[in-house]
């Protein structure tokens, strides 16, 4: 019998057979006998090959003590023993071929190496023992610098691998020198996230971008992962990082061009910009609504996109939606939009549709748009008319608000005419007033110009003027001057012999009458006893017929004025400073006085004098007689 008889369809023997079964008896009776350990079925593999990838120990074992070559290589992939039992997982027997000497850094087809194949299994306990047998850690595949073991652990989400290599040693940013790959951004791209987690935690660089200018945030975003997004942007990654230098693409544009809801919404929580456009223009709205993202199209708006926004070819949103025939799309636009595409656009792209789902789709999107411009148009009118109403209402309550302005201009314009003329009434009131009182002061000054010796308290308490009415009086106060009794005049004396400081300047008179005391150097000394004695007012003069009550026009006295004597003239001159001498009224006594020292040196005289005003004349001219004649003290 013919121990190593070959079946035809995949070439295997009896032992061949044996050592995959696991039976050990039979494979030590086959080799007893003489079965070819080294026989190859139809790929190429070798009994301790079949029996390393089965991990059968005790068979491994049996065959390599019958001297079954350690490195043989399948024909196909090149992988020895070691390789496969790594591949496999197979722990035990790759601890049997590494204590027969196995070479540990072999290169199958793809250029991984045991620890390689591992660490893509993930298997912790074969690394462990390749790394104690001193494998190389950062071992490359290729000729070039190719994916490492902790790439490989990372892309396929084994993190203990990962945490163990990492451990031992491996560069964590390594990359590949074909395509600038780490093996974050490999991880990013598979979304293991727990990977991505602990990468980042050992200082992974979380913005490096790959060759193809994408970030590990863009790379999740590419896959949807979302777990893996949050995982970046809680460990720092730009959520508006740079876009890829060759299609400006930003995650947003990216997540949403791929459609991924949820991705869209982690990105738009972390404040994405959502006005960036790519290299096309395309904003992230318009790629939502090119590729019939209906959710992503409602998000984005939500978040302030602009839903009227165009590509580089002037293409809206709207009509990238109505291309692709996505009527849900296009039913939600046509209500927030405000620009509609032509019906000569449409229409001149339905006719460039040869598939017939996609026409029926356009078809029914033209009839969408066309209903929604005309809602439009009516809204638009009665809107306009609306606001036309508006306008009117507000010129008319613009008008009235005028009209009122000017009412209450008018009113305030007659209200100010009003009281200038009740100022100008007041005034001239007040005119007529003063100029009565002048001529009522004119008189007195007048009468009291004859009698030279006449008291002083006279001119100071009886002339008429009151010291609060500043030059304003009546026909009232215009009154005979009382006789003073015998003690009066006693007191009078006593005073005029106390020193009294000179009188104030009297205040300036209207032009009518002007006040001119001529003041000579003797009469500002001290008087003598003689002239004290007659200035002191005489005693009540004789019984003369009484001057009327009413006011007298004061006549202009002749030129006999010239004729009086040097010692009137002395008397008279200082009259205001004795005039000061009697209290209160010296300011009162100072106004009439001037006034009749004007009256007494004015030239001009009136020809045509009254009868009435000859007697008043005479009156007063015997009152002067008298005083001259009495006898002094």
């Amino acid at each position: 019998m013919d121990v190593d008889g070959e079946t035809d369809s995949n070439h295997d023997t009896a032992l061949t057979l044996a050592c995959t079964g696991g039976h050990e008896d039979l494979v030590d009776l086959l080799l007893s006998r003489g079965a070819d350990i080294e026989h190859r079925d139809k790929k190429g593999f070798t009994p301790l090959i079949l029996a390393a990838t089965a991990g059968h120990e005790k068979i491994v074992e049996i065959l390599l003590n019958h001297g079954a070559d350690i490195e043989a290589q399948s024909e196909r992939t090149k992988d020895t023993p070691l390789s496969l039992a790594c591949s496999g997982g197979r722990f035990e027997v790759v601890e049997l071929i590494l204590g027969r000497g196995a070479n540990k850094e072999h290169r199958n087809v793809s250029d991984y190496t045991p620890l390689s194949l591992a660490a893509s299994g993930g298997y912790v306990n074969i690394i462990r023992l390749l790394l104690q047998h001193q494998a190389e850690i950062n071992s490359r595949t290729g000729s070039k610098l190719g994916i490492s073991p902790l790439m490989l652990a990372a892309m396929n989400g084994h993190t203990a691998a990962v945490r163990l290599l990492l451990d031992c040693g491996s560069d964590i940013n390594a990359q590949i020198e074909t395509n600038r790959n780490t093996a974050l951004t490999l991880a990013c791209f598979q979304g293991r996230h727990e990977v991505v987690s602990l990468l980042l935690d050992r200082k992974a660089n979380v913005e490096h971008r790959a060759k193809t200018g994408l970030t590990p945030l863009m790379e999740a975003a590419s896959g949807g992962y979302v777990e893996v997004g949050r995982v970046l942007l809680d460990k720092g990654a730009d959520v508006n990082a740079p876009p890829v230098p060759s299609s400006r693409d930003t995650a947003l544009t990216i997540a949403a061009d791929k459609g991924h809801t949820k991705f869209v919404e982690l990105l738009l929580q972390r404040r994405a910009a959502v006005e960036v456009k790519n290299k096309k223009g395309n904003s992230p709205l318009w790629l939502a609504a090119n590729g019939g993202h209906l959710a992503v199209v409602e998000m984005l708006y939500a978040a302030g996109a602009d839903i009227d926004s165009q590509d580089n070819r002037k293409v809206s949103c709207l009509m990238a939606a109505f291309r692709k025939g996505h009527t849900k799309v296009v039913k939600w636009m046509v209500g927030v939009v405000t620009q509609f595409p032509s019906d000569q656009e449409m229409t001149r792209y339905i006719c460039t549709i040869s598939d017939k789902e996609l026409l029926e789709k356009c078809q029914e999107c033209v009839r969408v748009i066309r209903a929604a411009k005309e809602t439009q148009a009516a809204r638009a009118n009665q809107n306009a008319t609306i606001l036309l109403e508006e306008l009117d209402a507000e010129r008319c309550r613009e008008e009235n608000r005028r009209q009122a302005a000017a009412r209450r201009r008018e009113r305030k314009k007659k209200k100010k005419m009003e009281k200038k003329e009740e100022r100008r009434k007041l005034q001239a009131e007040n005119d007529k007033n003063s100029l009565y009182c002048e001529k009522a002061l004119a008189e007195e000054c007048s009468e009291g110009g004859e009698g030279d010796d006449e008291p002083a308290a006279r001119e100071e308490g009886d002339s008429g003027i009151d010291a609060n009415s500043q030059g304003s009086c009546s026909s009232s106060d215009v009154k005979a001057p009382p006789a003073q009794s015998a003690k009066c005049k006693k007191k009078k004396k006593e005073e005029k012999a106390a020193s009294v400081p000179p009188p104030p300047p009297p205040k300036k008179q209207p032009d009518k009458v002007k006040p001119k005391i001529e003041s000579k150097p003797e009469s500002t000394s001290k008087p003598d006893k003689k002239q004290e004695k007659e200035n002191v007012a005489p005693s009540s003069p004789p019984a003369t017929p009484a001057a009327p009550a009413k006011p007298i026009v004061p006549e202009r006295r002749p030129s006999e004025k010239k004729e009086k004597k040097p010692e009137e003239d002395a008397k008279s001159i200082p009259t205001v400073q004795n005039v000061s001498k009697y209290g209160t009224s010296s300011r009162k006594s100072q106004v009439f006085e001037s006034s009749r020292h004007n009256v007494d040196k004015d030239d001009t005289v009136t020809q045509d004098a009254t009868d009435k005003n000859k007697k008043i004349y005479n009156a007063y001219q015997w009152e002067g007689d008298t005083k001259s004649t009495s006898p002094k003290s």
